[in-house]
């Protein structure tokens, strides 16, 4: 298996801006959740950003964007890989071994201990992500609202379901029914949904994203009187949404970085 990584404006905090929730552009990305150990976060993210940026270099790579984040509470993986594309095709012409490899000869030819050391790093940086790493397809589904920045220090709520399949639309149309709450309360930056495509994952995903932890903190305080006064029919629309949902979890991670003007920049939370 090779790795397809990266992304544009997009996915929880990407494409365009939307003042309600809509129909998202014909876009699908390819998760990847990994299980890098702790003490190898830091190593692993800095040789992502150096060989990230060495494949931008060349035209062989065919994603549009790519969004990585690390856990904080209740999740399982370590990191979290979003890698953007136009379509399903895209995802398996997607290139970034060849100017890999060329950079390494580039770096022969000048001085065979610097590509050895280049080698055995991205040899490292490869086996920790192939290690206990799982990785599934999918569509997004709606813009939602807002975007963001993974630059900025957001903190980012994921929420699964597991709705029917039948089911599926009707429970996507629910959650953009919810949306004014999250959007005029004014604690959350932007929200997106996806749904299956292949691989192993939850039929719907979707995203909430927050400036702060001080955020985070106010929407949970005061969210119950943020959809009473700002989502008609409240009531209603929550037990629908609830009977369908299916299996429900959530888990809370923090951006690490995104590709930006042709380089991974790391977001706040590692650009220390």
């Amino acid at each position: 298996m090779r790795i397809k990584s990266i992304l544009v404006i997009l996915f929880g905090l990407f494409v365009t801006n939307s003042t309600q929730a809509q129909n998202a552009e014909v876009l699908v990305f390819e998760k990847l959740t990994l299980d890098v150990p702790v003490n190898e976060i830091g190593g692993f993210i800095q040789s992502h950003k150096t060989i990230m940026d060495i494949s931008l270099k060349s035209d062989s790579r065919t994603f549009v964007g790519q969004y990585m984040a690390a856990h904080r509470y209740a999740g399982k993986h370590s990191i979290t890989l979003y890698n953007i594309y136009e379509s399903v095709e895209d995802i398996n012409s997607d290139d970034m071994w060849t100017p890999i490899r060329n950079h390494a000869d580039s770096l022969a030819s000048i001085d065979s201990s610097l590509a050895g050391e280049f080698s055995s790093m991205v040899g490292t940086w490869w086996n920790l992500f192939l290690e206990g790493h799982n990785d599934e397809i999918r569509t997004l589904r709606t813009n939602g609202f807002g975007n963001g920045d993974w630059e900025d220090p957001l903190v980012i709520v994921y929420s699964y379901y597991t709705p029917k399949w039948a089911d599926m639309n009707t429970f996507i149309g629910y959650w953009e029914e919810l949306q004014p709450a999250y959007e005029q309360c004014g604690y959350v930056q932007a929200s997106r949904s996806s749904t299956h495509y292949s691989g192993s994952g939850p039929t719907v995903e979707t995203l909430t994203a927050f400036k702060s932890w001080e955020d985070l903190a106010s929407w949970e305080a005061n969210f119950q009187t943020c959809f009473e006064t700002h989502v008609p029919n409240y009531a209603e629309i929550n037990t629908k949404y609830w009977d369908m949902a299916g299996d429900h979890w959530d888990e809370i991670l923090i951006p690490v970085g995104q590709i930006k003007d042709g380089v991974f920049v790391l977001s706040e939370h590692f650009n220390k």
